[in-house]
């Protein structure tokens, strides 16, 4: 629990947060089918065996829903990672609508939070389609990967700017210790030599 984790340190984890992270974990924690159609049902056992490939890293767990509405297949595949012991948590969920037409059309929300000694939130949602295609799984598969690399991509390019925010040597070139008992000794003996 990583309440427990963040109250251990002194921390607590904002309650909004895990407020979210918790109803997009009970929009879809196990995989369903809820369509009637061998289309929809193809559908399901592909991207099926997608989310298997694509989500396969350890500690991972996936869920993929496919319903029939109206006219239209909505698909929403959800995974999430809890790493406790590196106190990191991510979710990725895109929710996708097919229609008779072949038209698809979804977003991808990636939510990832980071605990070292501060709290670091990625939040990305990404718009695709609409999009008239022949092989939906296909598409959905490019989406996603587009999606990684503006992430990747995000990622490689703030690195640098993230380490030019802090300052490695403070203005007086010398660094600070941050004893606060070797502060108080030298006080000591500062007051000490003066009577």
């Amino acid at each position: 629990d990583f309440q427990a984790i963040f109250a251990a340190n002194g921390d607590t984890i904002p309650e909004d947060w895990l407020e979210q992270v918790r109803a997009e974990t009970t929009k879809a924690t196990t995989s369903s089918y809820d369509a009637t159609t061998p289309k929809a049902m193809e559908l399901y056992e592909k991207l099926k065996q997608y989310q298997s490939d694509f989500y396969s890293s350890k500690g991972v767990v996936s869920a993929l829903v496919v319903e029939e509405k109206a006219d239209n297949l909505v698909v929403r595949t959800y995974a999430e990672q809890n790493d406790t012991a590196n106190c990191q948590a991510g979710s990725w969920t895109a929710d996708w609508t097919v229609s008779s037409s072949q038209q698809v059309k979804g977003t991808v929300k990636i939510h990832a939070f980071c605990h070292e000694g501060a709290t670091v939130q990625l939040l990305s949602s990404r718009e695709f389609g609409p999009l008239t295609i022949t092989n939906v799984v296909t598409q959905i598969e490019e989406w996603d990967q587009e999606a990684m690399d503006s992430i990747r991509e995000m990622n490689d390019n703030m690195g640098d700017k993230l380490k030019s925010l802090r300052r490695v040597m403070p203005v007086t070139r010398t660094k600070m210790n941050w004893n606060v008992e070797g502060h108080r000794m030298v006080q000591l003996l500062g007051n000490t030599s003066k009577k």
